[in-house]
This record gives C-alpha cells, structure tokens and sequence, in this order.
C-alpha cells in the first residue's frame, strides 16, 4: 500500500475519532489526503505518456485523458468524478500557462504584473 493510500486511511480513522473540536482540522486533514492521493494517480497516469506539448509539457487533453483514466480505474460518478475533473484539468491548465510563460517574454512582464497586484491585494487585507 503506498505512502497516500495510508495517509487516506489514517486521516479518515482521525476524522471517526475526533472530537467535536478536533473535526475541523481532522476534516481539512483528510480532504488534503484524498486531494494527494488522486493527484498521485493522475500523476501515476500521466508518465505512463509522452509529454506532447511545447517545452516538453503534457497537452490539456493528456491532462483530461489522465484524469478520465483515474475515474475509470476508480468508478467514480457525479460529483467524486467532478473533483477529478478539476483536478486533472485545472493542473493541466496551470501547466500550459506556465510553459506559455517561459517561452514568450511578454508573458513574463504580465506574470510579474499579477504578482504586484497578489501583493497589493495581500497588504491591503493586513
């Protein structure tokens, strides 16, 4: 059993047991485990591919073909599968941004243009 796979059961066990107290973090606690778990399995799936996109990335519909093999393997439905989905494919869009910014030197200047206003953003909420 892997590393993930323990963390899941460990965390599920932590949420049967807490308090009423402890439930919130217990509740945060497993939700990450199960985020990490199925990002490790579409993670499983996509090196089992040949990265097709620019700079060596995978492609959105690498990221999407992963992410409905990891449904499938599981038998997930409705809204178990929708969080694959957002997974697999929200990943698979941060990727290709993120390829986009490190081949074109106008994306650079827009990416340090976000980071200003993220900083604003922070010190204005402090």
């Amino acid at each position: 059993m892997s590393d993930a796979q323990q963390g899941v059961l460990a965390a599920e066990k932590a949420v049967k047991d807490a308090t009423k107290e402890e439930e919130p973090a217990a509740q945060a606690n497993y939700t990450t485990a199960i985020t990490d778990y199925l990002n490790l399995l579409i993670d499983d799936e996509l090196g089992d591919m040949k990265a097709g996109g620019p700079g060596g990335t995978y492609t959105a519909a690498q990221w999407k073909e992963a992410g409905d093999t990891v449904k499938q393997m599981l038998g997930l439905k409705g809204d178990q599968a929708k969080l694959v989905d957002l997974l697999s494919e929200g990943r698979g869009k941060i990727e290709g941004m993120l390829d986009t910014i490190k081949n074109d030197p106008g994306s650079l200047s827009r990416l340090r243009e976000l980071d200003q206003r993220i900083s604003i953003v922070i010190l204005s909420s402090h």
